[in-house]
């Protein structure tokens, strides 16, 4: 017995084991796990999203519209996502009719 510890042989076989385990714990992931994680978050955020800013009030405002004071083709079209994420059709509608267009 030498004492505490691995003996140096065993040292080299368990640094060979971790390492392995390592590469197999941190495996790169493939386009379509991406793109699935990816879906996952956006669906979490558009059904997440509007019990949010119902709560709290939190809106996210049209960037041009912020700068320039004109409304963007796409003004009111997180309102609408959200409103119709949340069934609310007529909502969504009035908020921007090319909604049916992202919900198509």
């Amino acid at each position: 017995m030498n004492g505490p510890g691995p003996s140096p042989g065993e040292a080299g076989v368990i640094t060979a084991v971790v390492s392995r385990c390592r590469s197999a714990v941190t495996r790169p992931y493939s386009v379509p796990e991406r793109l699935g994680l990816s879906g996952l978050a956006a669906t979490v955020a558009a059904f997440g999203y509007p019990t949010v800013s119902g709560h709290t009030g939190l809106t996210l405002p049209c960037p041009l519209r912020t700068l320039t004071g004109v409304p963007c083709p796409m003004c009111g079209m997180t309102t609408a996502a959200t409103r119709l994420a949340a069934g609310q059709l007529g909502a969504a509608l009035a908020a921007n009719p090319f909604v049916l267009l992202l919900a198509g």
